[in-house]
C-alpha cells in the first residue's frame, strides 16, 4: 500500500504486514505461479455509512458497514477515492472522505469487482453554530475528560466529546488553557485520526497560565491535543459546536469597541472588583434573534492573579474561565458566548481588572454564513516569508494576507489563530477586512519578548484579504487558518457519475499530455496514480499540464522505469466516460423553484454550475402629449433557473453575453416610448475542457403579442465569450416593429415581449448545437386607473443536436415559462424613486444612469417612513441604499455604493429616519437619536472632527427628541418642549451665535437660542428653518440669495430671525439657499435662490433670487412638501433646487430644476442647460402617504 495523491492505492507488488500500532509497507518480489489460478475475491456489498454527511473540504472519518471487505483495495466517494482507508473486519472499514460536493454514492472495490448496494454520502454546504453555556470538558489536573496528570513532552491526548455534541458535529469551540508549565512549549489541537498539522494554538512559558479560544474540527466528536516540550496541564471549556444541523449562522463585522471600563464605554466607568460582575447589553448592536456573540475580550490593569468568566445573562455562572490573568498583564482572548436578548455577564474572581471588548460578529438563525472547518493550515509566518515577504512587521506597519488560495471565493470571514513573537516592545496588533478602515480595536496585546496567540474571526475584505497592523516596535506574526465562513445561499452545480472503468486523476498527478485532442493522445501519469486499464476510460480536467484536458478510451498502458505511466487514448464521447452527465442550478425564487427535466433522468453527483442569469434589466418609458409615463426596473441578478441535461446533451463550451435593447410603445391616453436595457447571461460549463476552437452563430428571436396599441423597436448587442476568452463585440441586425395603431385607448391595454436566441456551434470537427427559444419574457398590463403591472419570466423551448466524434445525438426539451417575478407594479404599496442613479440611489439593484419617472425601490413590504435613500419599516428596522462614501449605509466596504437596500444592524426600535449627505440618523422609541456615517465635521455629536462609524452610535446629551433635520455636516433636533438643538459644523450663525472661524465651529448638541414653541424643522446648505406653533417661520444661518427671507439679502444676523410675510404655516422644507413653507390653507410659498426655477415661476433668473416669500403657482390642496437640490459656491456657483408637493387627492406635484429627471415627468435637461418647469403632476403616482428628497433624487411612499 503506498500513499498516492488521491489516497492509499494498492499495488500488486506490495504486501500488507501486521504490526502493533503501525501499518508497515514492505516491498516484495511478486511470486511466480505456474498452472495455478488466482482465487477471485467475493463481491463486496455496502449497506450503510456513518456519518452519512460531511463538509465539502473532506476529512470526515466515515465508517462503512457491509460485507466482503477482506480484499478491498479502494473506497470511492462518487468518482473520488478516499484519502485513507482502514479495514477493521470483513464487515467494517473506515475511510476518510475526500473533498466533494452534493450527494454521491459510496462504493468499495476489490481487484475483481465493485460493490453492490446503493448508499449515499452527502457533502453539506457548511456548518452552523449551536452556542452553549460553558461547560468544563477537560482538566488533566483532576482527570476530567482524560487521564489525570500533565501532558509530557512530544505527548498527545485524545478528547472525546461524542457524548457532548451530536454525531453531525463538524467542529467544536473550546476555551483551551495551559497551566503548570515547566518549559517553553506550544500546544496544537487538531481532528483525531488525522495527521498533526504544523500549527499552534497555545504558546506557553514556565509559570504562565494562558487561555486561547480554539475552533477545531472533530472526527466523530473527537480531537487530539499535542504538547511540544516539558509538561503542561490542559483545561478546556466547551462553548458550542458547529454542525450541519445547527440553527445559527455567523455574521462577521469589522471590529467595534463595545466595552471599556477605563472610560465608561458599555458599562460604568471603573475596574471590576473581586467577585464582581457587570452586564454588557449588546441589544442595540445585534439582532434580537442573535443567540451568541463573538468578542475579543482583553483584561488590563490587573492587580492580582485572577480569572474572568463570560456567560449569558439570566443564567447561573458556570465553572469556566475565558481569561486567566496575572498582576500587571495585558491579555486578550476571543470569546464566543451565548446571549440572552443580546445581553451577557462578565465575572472577575480576584483583585481588580479593567475589561475591554471588541465585537467581531454574532450568530443568528436568520441570514448569515455557515462554517467550514479544516485541519489547521499555516497561512502566514513573517519569519520565513510564508504568505508575505520575510521580515518582522515594523511599528505602525501593515501587512496584507491573501487567503484566496485556501478560502472559498464567497467566504465572508476566516477563523485565524494569530500569534505574535519576537516582540521588540509592548504593542498591540489589529486584524480587520482589507479595504475597510482600520477600527479602534485590538486582536493581540503582546509584551516585549512574549509569544502570544489569539484566535480571531475576521471578516474577509476585498479579494478575501485581511490586514494586520502592528502599533509599536517590530513583531513577527504567524497565522494558522482553522476554517472559514460562507454565505447560506443556494449554489449551482454540475452532476457527473463516471463509469466504473473511468479514472480521473488529480491535477498534480498529470505530468503532461501530447497528441491530437480529437484523435490519439498520450498522457503521462505520476507514480502512485490510479491508472485505468486497457478498455477503460480516462478523464483529465483542463490543467496547466493538460490545457485541453483528456476524454478518451484507453488503448494502451505502459509503465515506465521511473515509476510513471504513459496512457494512450482515443477520443471518446461523454456517455462512454460517464454513466450520467447532469447540469443543475438552483433558483433563488423559492416560490417558483422549477426545472426542465429530461426523460429518464439518472442519479447525479454535484459539481459546477450551468445557469441562466437575467441580470440588471431596466425599463425607462416616457410619455408624449400629456399621456402616462412608465419607468420600470428589474434586478434579476439572482434569478437562476434549474436545468437537468442528460448525457445526451452534447458538450457545449461557451459563454454568451447578450445585451438586449428595445423600444416599447403602449397606446393609452398618449404614446409611450420605453427602453429596456440590461442583459441575459447564458453559461455552460463542462468538467472536461477538451474542446478546440468553436465557431458560434447567434441569431436573436423576438416575439410580440399585444392588445390595445403597442409597438416595439428592438435590437441585440451581444458579445461572445469563446472558450472562456472574450471575443470582440459583435453587433446584430436591428429588428423593428412599427406602431400598431392610433393612441387614445379608453380601455385596458396589455403587451408581451419575448426575447430569445438560437445558437449553432461547430466544434471538434463535428457539429453540435442548441436551438430554439431561450430568454426573458416580459408581460404587462395598463388599466383605466393608470395602474401598470409588468412581470418578467424565463421562457425556454430547447432542442439539442450533435454530430460529435462517432455518434449523433438529438434531444428535445419541452417549452416552459417559469421563474416568473413581478418587477413593477405602479399601484402596489411601497416606495418609489426617481432622479439620478450614479450611486444606486434609486434602490433598484442597478447602478448608473437615471430614471426620469418613478420606479419601485426593492424594499420588503411594510415601509412606513422615508427620508432620501433611508427607509423605516413597520418592524422598526432601518434600511439604506445608494452612496456609502463615508459609511452612511451602515455597512462595509466603505466607499462602495450599494444599489440594493439592506438592513442597518445596531439600531432597534426606530420610529423615524432622517437622511443627511454623508451621515444618516434614526429616532428611537425612547426619543434618543442615533447616527452612523461621517464624523469629519462632528456629525456624530462629539463637538470635534472624528473617525466615521458604520455602526449606529447614540448622539450624546439628547433626550426627549421628537424630530430631526439634517444636511451636509450638521443636524438639528426638535425636543418635545419645543426647543431646537444643533450639532456638527455650525458656521455663519447656524449655532444661533456668531462663529467666524470655521475650525472652531464644531459643536456638540447645543441649544439654538431664541427658539421656543417649535413644531417643525428643515435645513439645507448653510441655512435652517423652524415653524412655530403660532404659525410663524424663523430662519438662521447664511443669508445668501436672501435665504433668510427677511427682505434684506445683505444682512447677516447671528441669531434666528422671522421670515417676513408668513403666517398660519404648518410645515417648512429647504433646498440649497431656498426655503419653502406650506400654509394651513394648502398653498405653498418659496423664497431665496431661483437659479434652477425652484420658486415655481417656470423660468430661471427672471429674478435670480427673492428675499421674501412668494406663492408657488399652480398648487392648492397641498398636505405636505419636500425639497431637494445641490450646488457649489464660488466664482462659477451653480445651484439646482426642486420642490415636491403632496396633495390631498394623493397625487404628487413637482417643479424647479430637472437636470437629472428629478421632476419625474419623463424628461430631463442636460447639466449645461436650464429648463426649469412650473408645478405639474408627476404622472403615474397616486395614493401617496409621504414625499422626500435628497440631492437630485425624489422619493414617494405609496399606500395600499
Amino acid at each position: 500500500m503506498v500513499a498516492g495523491g488521491q489516497g492509499w492505492v494498492v499495488r500488486s507488488w506490495w504486501r500488507r504486514v501486521a504490526t502493533v500500532g503501525v501499518l508497515a509497507l514492505v516491498a516484495s518480489v511478486p511470486a511466480v505461479s505456474v498452472g495455478v489460478a488466482r482465487a477471485v475475491s467475493a463481491t463486496p456489498a455496502v449497506s450503510a455509512v456513518t456519518p452519512a454527511s460531511g463538509v465539502p473540504t473532506g476529512g470526515t472519518m466515515v465508517t462503512v458497514v457491509g460485507s466482503g471487505f477482506g480484499d478491498v483495495l479502494e473506497v470511492r466517494f462518487g468518482d473520488r477515492p478516499a484519502t485513507a482507508v482502514t479495514v477493521a473486519s470483513d464487515t467494517t472499514l473506515t475511510a476518510v472522505a475526500p473533498a466533494g460536493t452534493g450527494t454521491v454514492g459510496v462504493t468499495v472495490r476489490t481487484a475483481d469487482t465493485v460493490s453492490t448496494g446503493s448508499v449515499n454520502y452527502t457533502y453539506r454546504s457548511g456548518s452552523r453554530y449551536t452556542p452553549m453555556a460553558p461547560v468544563r470538558v477537560l482538566d488533566t489536573r483532576d482527570g476530567t475528560g482524560a487521564r489525570r496528570g500533565p501532558v509530557g513532552p512530544q505527548g498527545s491526548i485524545e478528547l472525546d466529546l461524542s457524548a457532548r455534541v451530536p454525531t453531525t458535529a463538524t467542529a467544536v469551540v473550546l476555551n483551551l488553557t495551559g497551566t503548570d508549565v515547566t518549559a517553553p512549549t506550544f500546544v496544537t489541537a487538531w481532528p483525531a485520526a488525522q495527521p498533526r498539522p504544523w500549527a499552534s494554538n497555545l504558546n506557553l512559558v514556565p509559570g504562565q497560565i494562558a487561555p486561547n479560544l480554539v475552533t477545531v474540527a472533530v472526527t466523530s466528536g473527537r480531537l487530539a491535543l499535542f504538547n511540544d516540550s516539558g509538561t503542561v496541564d490542559l483545561v478546556a471549556d466547551l462553548n458550542g459546536y458547529y454542525s450541519v444541523d445547527s440553527p445559527d449562522s455567523f455574521t462577521a463585522m469589522a471590529p467595534v469597541r463595545v466595552l471599556d471600563t477605563r472610560d465608561g464605554t458599555g458599562a460604568r466607568r471603573g475596574p471590576l472588583g473581586p467577585q464582581g460582575s457587570i452586564e454588557l447589553d449588546l441589544s442595540a448592536r445585534v439582532p434580537t434573534t442573535a443567540t451568541a456573540v463573538v468578542l475579543n475580550l482583553t483584561g488590563t490593569d490587573v492587580t492580582a492573579p485572577t480569572f474572568v468568566t463570560a456567560w449569558p445573562a439570566g443564567q447561573s455562572r458556570p465553572l469556566a474561565s475565558n481569561l486567566n490573568l496575572t498582576t500587571g498583564q495585558i491579555a486578550p482572548n476571543l470569546v464566543t458566548v451565548a446571549v440572552t436578548a443580546g445581553r451577557l455577564r462578565l465575572f472577575n474572581d480576584s483583585g481588580t481588572v479593567d475589561l475591554v471588548a471588541d465585537l467581531a460578529g454574532f450568530y443568528d438563525p436568520g441570514s448569515g454564513a455557515s462554517f467550514t472547518p479544516m485541519s489547521p493550515r499555516r497561512m502566514l509566518d513573517t519569519r520565513d516569508g510564508t504568505g508575505v515577504p520575510a521580515g518582522p512587521v515594523p511599528g505602525d506597519g501593515v501587512v496584507s494576507l491573501d487567503l484566496s488560495a485556501a478560502l472559498a471565493p464567497d467566504a465572508t470571514a476566516a477563523a485565524l489563530n494569530i500569534t505574535a513573537t519576537d516582540v521588540a516592545v509592548g504593542t498591540y496588533v489589529t486584524a480587520w477586512p482589507h479595504g475597510a478602515d482600520r477600527p479602534l480595536a485590538s486582536t493581540l496585546n503582546p509584551a516585549a519578548g512574549q509569544t502570544a496567540p489569539n484566535l480571531t474571526a475576521v471578516a474577509t475584505g476585498t479579494g478575501t484579504v485581511v490586514d494586520l497592523y502592528n502599533n509599536l516596535g517590530s513583531v513577527d506574526l504567524i497565522a494558522d487558518l482553522a476554517g472559514y465562513f460562507v454565505p447560506d445561499i443556494s449554489a449551482g452545480r454540475t452532476s457527473v457519475v463516471p463509469q466504473t472503468t473511468t479514472r480521473t486523476p488529480a491535477a498534480d498527478q498529470v505530468l503532461g499530455v501530447t497528441g491530437d485532442p480529437t484523435g490519439q493522445q498520450q498522457t503521462v501519469l505520476a507514480a502512485g496514480t490510479n491508472v485505468p486499464a486497457v478498455g477503460g476510460h480516462l478523464a483529465v480536467p483542463a490543467t496547466g499540464n493538460a490545457p485541453n484536458g483528456v476524454l478518451g478510451n484507453v488503448t494502451a498502458v505502459a509503465p515506465q522505469s521511473d515509476g510513471t505511466t504513459v496512457v494512450t487514448t482515443t477520443s471518446a464521447p461523454l456517455d462512454d466516460v460517464y454513466s450520467t452527465y447532469a447540469v443543475t442550478a438552483d433558483t433563488d425564487l423559492t416560490d417558483d423553484d422549477v426545472s426542465l427535466v429530461q426523460p429518464a433522468a439518472r442519479a447525479a453527483t454535484p459539481g459546477t454550475p450551468f445557469k441562466l442569469n437575467l441580470a440588471k434589466t431596466n425599463f425607462s418609458c416616457t410619455g408624449s402629449g400629456g399621456g402616462p409615463t412608465i419607468t420600470l426596473a428589474a434586478d434579476l441578478t439572482r434569478m437562476h433557473v434549474q436545468f437537468n441535461l442528460d448525457i445526451w446533451q452534447p458538450s457545449i463550451h461557451f459563454l454568451l453575453d447578450l445585451h438586449p435593447v428595445f423600444d416599447l410603445n403602449i397606446g393609452f391616453t398618449g404614446q409611450l416610448t420605453c427602453t429596456l436595457s440590461g442583459g441575459s447571461l447564458l453559461r455552460a460549463r463542462i468538467p472536461i475542457a477538451a474542446t478546440p476552437p468553436i465557431d458560434l452563430t447567434v441569431k436573436p428571436v423576438i416575439t410580440l403579442t399585444a392588445s390595445g396599441q403597442v409597438g416595439v423597436n428592438f435590437r441585440w448587442e451581444p458579445s461572445l465569450v469563446l472558450g472562456f476568452d472574450r471575443s470582440p463585440r459583435v453587433n446584430q441586425d436591428v429588428h423593428s416593429f412599427g406602431s400598431t395603431g392610433s393612441v387614445g385607448v379608453t380601455g385596458n391595454a396589455s403587451f408581451e415581449v419575448f426575447t430569445g436566441l438560437s445558437a449553432e456551434i461547430s466544434l471538434a470537427g463535428g457539429r453540435a448545437g442548441v436551438s430554439g427559444d431561450l430568454g426573458p419574457v416580459f408581460t404587462g398590463q395598463i388599466d383605466t386607473r393608470g395602474c401598470r403591472v409588468v412581470d418578467a419570466a424565463l421562457r425556454a423551448q430547447l432542442s439539442a443536436f450533435a454530430d460529435v466524434f462517432v455518434k449523433h445525438w438529438t434531444f428535445a426539451l419541452a417549452k416552459g415559462t417559469f421563474a416568473s417575478t413581478r418587477i413593477a407594479d405602479s399601484c402596489r404599496p411601497g416606495l418609489r424613486s426617481w432622479g439620478t442613479n450614479y450611486a444606486g440611489q434609486l434602490g433598484t439593484g442597478v447602478t448608473g444612469g437615471r430614471s426620469t419617472a418613478p420606479v419601485a425601490v426593492t424594499l420588503p413590504d411594510g415601509v412606513i417612513d422615508t427620508s432620501g435613500a433611508v427607509a423605516l419599516r413597520s418592524d422598526s428596522t432601518v434600511w439604506t441604499w445608494g452612496s456609502n462614501y463615508q459609511g452612511e449605509l451602515g455597512r462595509t466596504p466603505v466607499g462602495d455604493p450599494s444599489p440594493t437596500p439592506a438592513k442597518v444592524f445596531g439600531i432597534l426600535g426606530a420610529t423615524a429616519v432622517t437622511s443627511g449627505t454623508f451621515t444618516n440618523y434614526a429616532l428611537r422609541s425612547d426619543r434618543t437619536v442615533w447616527a452612523w456615517g461621517s464624523d469629519g465635521q462632528g456629525e456624530l455629536g462629539h463637538g470635534r472632527s472624528g473617525p466615521r462609524s458604520v455602526t449606529p452610535v447614540r448622539i450624546p446629551g439628547l433626550t426627549d427628541v421628537v424630530a430631526v433635520a439634517a444636511d451636509s455636516f450638521r443636524a438639528f433636533a426638535l425636543r418635545a418642549d419645543g426647543t431646537v438643538w444643533g450639532w456638527g459644523w455650525l458656521p455663519g450663525g447656524l449655532a444661533g451665535v456668531a462663529c467666524d472661524y470655521p475650525s472652531s465651529c464644531y459643536y456638540p448638541p447645543t441649544r439654538i437660542p431664541g427658539l421656543s414653541g417649535v413644531t417643525g424643522l428643515a435645513t439645507a446648505g448653510l441655512t435652517a428653518y423652524a415653524v412655530k406653533s403660532d404659525g410663524t417661520v424663523w430662519a438662521w444661518g447664511a443669508n445668501l440669495y436672501g435665504a433668510l427671507g427677511t427682505g434684506n439679502p445683505n444682512e447677516s444676523p447671528s441669531t434666528p430671525v422671522r421670515v417676513a410675510g408668513l403666517s398660519n404655516i404648518r410645515q417648512v422644507a429647504a433646498g440649497e439657499y431656498t426655503g419653502f413653507a406650506l400654509g394651513a390653507d394648502g398653498t405653498v410659498w418659496a423664497w431665496g435662490n431661483n437659479e434652477g426655477g425652484a420658486l415655481g415661476t417656470g423660468s430661471w433668473c427672471d429674478e435670480c433670487f427673492s428675499a421674501t416669500p412668494a406663492r408657488v403657482g399652480g398648487l392648492n390642496s397641498v398636505t405636505a412638501i419636500a425639497a431637494g437640490g445641490y450646488g457649489t459656491l464660488g466664482w462659477n456657483a451653480s445651484i439646482y433646487n426642486f420642490g415636491l408637493a403632496q396633495r390631498s387627492d394623493g397625487t404628487v406635484w413637482s417643479w424647479g430644476d430637472n437636470d437629472s429627471g428629478q421632476l419625474g415627468n419623463g424628461t430631463y435637461c442636460p447639466d449645461s442647460t436650464h429648463c426649469p418647469q412650473a408645478a405639474a403632476r408627476v404622472p403615474s403616482l397616486s395614493r401617496i402617504a409621504k414625499v422626500s428628497a435628497k440631492g437630485p433624487n425624489a422619493y414617494a411612499l405609496v399606500t395600499g
